[in-house]
C-alpha cells in the first residue's frame, strides 16, 4: 500500500483512510471492555461450607447461601470468554468438580500443571463473585476438593433413611 492509500489529509491533520481501516479491522482484534460480573448477593458472615452449587443445565446453575438463593449463569459468575462469551475453562472445571461431587482428580500427568492453574483461576473467580473469606478450593490427596457442595446436572438427592 502506498502512502496515499494509507493517509488521509483531513483539516485538522492527517487520518486513517477507509482503506486502511479496512485493513486493520479484518487483521487486528478489537479489544474488548469485559464488564466486571456482578457479585452474589452473599449474607454477611458466610462461609464456603454454606454454598450449595446444583447444575441444572450446561449454562445455568442454582446457587444457595443461606436464605439467598439465585439461578445463574457461567456470565452472571464472570466466566464467560472475553473473545467469544461462550463458556470458559473455569465453568467448565467447576462442572468437573460438580461430576464428582466436589472432588477432581487429574487423570493424566500430562495435563497437571495446566489444570493446576485452571483450579488457580477458578479459585480466584469465586472468590469474586461470592466475597467469602478462605479458599474456596483445597488440595486434597493427588486432587482438589471443594469446600462448597456441588452437584452435577441431574442430581436427586437421595431419600433420607427412616431410622
Amino acid at each position: 500500500m502506498s502512502l496515499e492509500e494509507v493517509v488521509d489529509l483531513a483539516d485538522k491533520g492527517f487520518s486513517a483512510s477507509a482503506g486502511w481501516r479496512s485493513f486493520l479491522d479484518t487483521r487486528i482484534p478489537r479489544t474488548t471492555t469485559k464488564a466486571p460480573p456482578t457479585t452474589f448477593p452473599t449474607p454477611h458472615g458466610a462461609k464456603w461450607n454454606e454454598l450449595t452449587i446444583r447444575f441444572l443445565t450446561g449454562d445455568t446453575a442454582s446457587v444457595t447461601i443461606r436464605d439467598a438463593r439465585l439461578r445463574v449463569s457461567y456470565a452472571d459468575m464472570g466466566m464467560a470468554r472475553s473473545d467469544n462469551a461462550n463458556r470458559s475453562v473455569q465453568w467448565e472445571m467447576l462442572e468437573k468438580f460438580a461430576e464428582g461431587n466436589g472432588y477432581y482428580e487429574s487423570g493424566f500427568q500430562s495435563r497437571k500443571e495446566s489444570e493446576k492453574q485452571q483450579v488457580s483461576r477458578l479459585r480466584q473467580a469465586l472468590k469474586a463473585y461470592f466475597q467469602i473469606d478462605g479458599e474456596p478450593i483445597v488440595r486434597d490427596g493427588q486432587g482438589w476438593k471443594t469446600a462448597f457442595l456441588i452437584r452435577p446436572e441431574g442430581w436427586e438427592e437421595p431419600p433420607e433413611e427412616n431410622w
